[in-house]
């Protein structure tokens, strides 16, 4: 028996252990490097001397199979039909990767990849199991971005297997080589080529957008770099109503875009198609999405053309268009731009008059030349801005700015800011 004593330290105990815990570890090591075991990792070195060393290697692909691996430049690629097909009919193509001008042998290795025939199968696990059983055994694995494959080892002699598939089994790969090495170095360099696509996700079909009001375009892509246009095409009249130039990187995924009235009207058989910047790869949505005609949104034209104390009445209504959340209550607004005529020396009156779909409400803004204030303007309006005019051929006049009362208040402050700022560019 060990002698535990407290506040003794037992060296015999500790020696004992020691020479344990060292015997224990080289049986270890050296099983692990025996067998070639799984869990015998690469230090991070090595895996960095793999990727130099496939650093300057040529690529070879196929974009037939859908495949590509780097290769050293003093190896060729060969591609035949395959093995015999009467002993082996489920490999079809194989892609041979031989040394150029040497036979092959383990410091000149080679490498077969099999293409093999998946219905046979029902899918990899099931094509090793009964192509393989019990003629293999397992010695490492390889994982990349596009394959994760179990090595094998046949039992009888040094001969590497490794086998790996695709979109669940539908395509399954055969590689050997009689160096694992090899095998490692070459697949660590392989993967998948995707066919360049892009797929419109909104609006994709059947969706009702307001016309005029901003929204949101979305897609999804690979292996395309950027894209030029985006198009509204409006199929009811033929033709390509809208089209944006732009030079964006696909993988944003998204634009924010807008129908312009200028070019566009409202409809039931809109599409959007999207197209990449070498105009090689585009879509289009799966089928008509509608515009629908934003102005139908309370605006009353009656209440416009009778609007009183501000000058002369509305007689003329030439735009209504939908512009972005002014007060920032969740709808868009509108405005609508209209005048007034007077007559020979009494000027006229300009109109921006702001509708707010979410609190229901007008805001109004003008400019007039009159020969004196409106009588009883005050109930409806206030005119901060009022001077004198000399109108040649006519004499003196006033030119003044009014705007509807509720803009007196600070919450509508952003809209009455705004309306200043288009009334002035627009007169």
């Amino acid at each position: 028996m060990f002698n535990f004593s407290k506040g003794k330290t037992n060296w015999k105990f500790l020696f004992i252990i020691t020479v344990i815990a060292v015997f224990a570890g080289g049986i270890m090591i050296g099983a692990f490097k025996l067998m070639g075991c799984l869990y015998w990792w690469p230090s991070s070195q090595q895996i960095q001397s793999v990727k130099n060393e496939t650093a300057d290697w040529q690529t070879y692909r196929n974009e037939e199979i859908g495949i590509e691996f780097k290769y050293p430049d003093n190896y060729k690629i060969s591609i035949s039909g395959g093995h015999s097909s009467s002993t082996h009919p489920e490999l079809g193509k194989r892609i041979s990767l031989m040394p150029k001008n040497k036979v092959p042998d383990i410091n000149n290795s080679y490498i077969d990849i099999n293409l093999v025939d998946h219905s046979y199968f029902t899918g990899l696990d099931n094509y090793i199991s009964k192509t393989y059983k019990d003629k293999i055994i397992l010695v490492d694995e390889l994982t990349t971005k596009d394959i994760e494959a179990d090595i094998y080892k046949l039992k009888d002699y040094d001969f590497f297997l490794m086998f790996f598939g695709k979109d669940n089994g539908s395509i399954i790969f055969n590689t050997s080589s009689e160096s694992k090495d090899f095998l490692i170095k070459v697949f660590s360099t392989f993967r998948f080529i995707e066919e360049p696509y892009i797929k419109i996700n909104f609006p994709n079909g059947g969706e009702k957008i307001k016309f005029m009001d901003p929204f949101e375009i979305t897609w999804e892509s690979s292996g395309v770099d950027k894209i030029k246009n985006i198009i509204l095409i409006d199929e009811s009249n033929e033709w390509e109503c809208q089209k944006v130039e732009l030079d964006i990187p696909a993988s944003a995924g998204m634009y924010d875009f807008s129908a312009k009235t200028v070019v566009c009207d409202p409809g039931d058989k809109f599409k959007i198609k999207i197209i990449s910047s070498d105009g090689k790869i585009s879509d289009e949505s799966d089928s008509y999405f509608s515009m629908v005609n934003a102005f139908e949104t309370g605006i009353s034209d009656s209440y416009i053309k009778n609007l009183s104390g501000f000058g002369y009445d509305v007689e003329d209504i030439s735009e209504i268009k939908q512009i972005k959340d002014i007060n920032n209550d969740g709808y868009s607004e509108f405005v609508v731009t209209a005048s007034g005529a007077g007559g020979t020396c009494v000027g006229g009156t300009s109109y921006k008059i702001l509708y707010s779909p979410g609190k229901q409400e007008y805001f109004i803004a003008t400019k007039s030349m009159l020969g004196s204030l409106p009588p009883g303007y005050e109930k409806t309006a206030f005119c901060p801005v009022v001077g004198p005019y000399f109108w040649e051929g006519c004499g003196n006049t006033l030119k003044f700015t009014c705007f509807s009362n509720n803009l007196k208040e600070e919450k509508n402050k952003p809209i009455k800011i705004y309306l200043e700022s288009i009334l002035e560019k627009n007169n």
